[in-house]
């Protein structure tokens, strides 16, 4: 234990502001990208993680879990902070959709000049663009549809950005979470950790595929999945304070049940435990130079939301790139992209969300 904690480190050293999760967001979006990489070019998703783990994970859906973990540890804090509900949702909607409507943007005008067929002035003006970019600023009503011509040759054809569907799931539960401010602070762990268990159970014996609501693209099988993870990283910011000086300890014991759980084949069982716990103490060991990622600013939403595109782009002008250079190109275009709204429209809604905390 003490060679483990030599290693890791104490919490202690961490500051409450000084944690390791910007660098994890960054490193998750990062991994979405290798496993869109090789779908994009029309092989199997079959990469590095796939083939270690025998077909039961693979870097995306890994990368997506620890998303709605992180965020869901994460917005409940911001839940029990905020002085209201409508305050609580002015910063949810301050953070995402500043960024959204700017790449929805970026992507129509990107393609209307460089990708399409048609006059730039026909494009633009059509009611299918005016359709595609209401789609997928309102988020709930289909997002992400054909965009024209738009990649119609590529391997995965006329999907502009197909990371987008996951962001549906994570506003959904935005709503669904401001209806906790009306419940007593007592009862919401309770009533977490009774809708975890019951999704849990639902999770092991149902396999639904169902649309829920007509006229949406909400499965309930992605409802349950997301939200077992959603749920985990809300209830584990209630053990934080008693998990603080072994994090490093806790993170080794969930890496290891993993690992072993995916060597018995019982990885789909006990992923929804060991990740979401492997996940949070991760971000809290104290790793300075990962702890000060996010000095240098928050770029893993930028990542998200453009890398698909910028894939799909690279593999628009070059066809038969070998999977090497294509993930390489991927990283340093997704990485600027995220680099450049995070600058150019992230950080300034932050700063208005910042001004608006210190006026409620």
């Amino acid at each position: 234990m003490l060679f483990l904690e030599a290693i890791f480190g104490y919490i202690g050293a961490v500051k409450a502001s000084e944690n390791n999760f910007d660098f994890l967001r960054f490193l998750l979006a990062s991994f979405v990208i290798i496993t869109h990489s090789y779908a994009l070019l029309g092989t199997p998703e079959n990469d590095l993680l796939m083939q270690i783990s025998g077909g039961q994970v693979r870097f995306s859906t890994l990368a997506v879990r620890g998303f709605f973990v992180i965020s869901g540890y994460l917005i409940f804090l911001s839940l029990e902070r905020s002085s209201s509900v409508w305050n609580f949702l002015k910063k949810r909607v301050l953070r995402i959709m500043p960024g959204l409507v700017a790449m929805t943007f970026v992507v129509i005008l990107f393609s209307a000049f460089f990708l399409t067929k048609e006059s730039v002035t026909a494009f633009l003006f059509s009611r299918e663009t005016f359709v595609y970019a209401a789609k997928n600023i309102l988020m709930f009503f289909g997002i992400n549809p054909p965009l024209h011509d738009v990649f119609v040759s590529n391997p995965v054809p006329a999907i502009t950005n197909g990371s987008l569907w996951t962001l549906s799931y994570e506003a959904l539960f935005y709503l669904i979470l401001a209806g906790f401010f009306f419940v007593k602070r007592s009862w919401r762990m309770p009533v977490f950790v009774g809708l975890w268990i019951s999704l849990y159970v639902a999770r092991l014996w149902w396999t639904p595929s169902l649309v829920l609501f007509p006229y949406t693209s909400f499965e309930a099988y992605h409802l349950i999945d997301f939200g077992l993870y959603f749920l985990a990283g809300a209830i584990l910011s209630h053990f934080v304070e008693r998990m603080k000086s072994n994090f490093g300890i806790i993170f080794c014991g969930a890496l290891l049940v993993m690992i072993l759980a995916g060597a018995v084949h019982l990885y789909g069982a006990l992923q929804y435990i060991a990740l979401p716990v492997a996940v949070i103490s991760l971000a809290w060991i104290s790793l300075p130079p990962l702890n000060r990622w996010g000095n240098f600013g928050d770029f893993s939403y930028g990542i998200y939301i453009y890398a698909f595109f910028v894939q799909q782009v690279l593999v628009y002008f070059f066809p038969s790139m070998s999977l090497g250079l294509f993930m390489t190109l991927s990283f340093v275009g997704s990485w600027a992209c995220g680099i450049l709204s995070w600058y150019l429209v992230e950080r300034w809604t932050i700063r208005s969300r910042s001004q608006l905390q210190k006026s409620v």
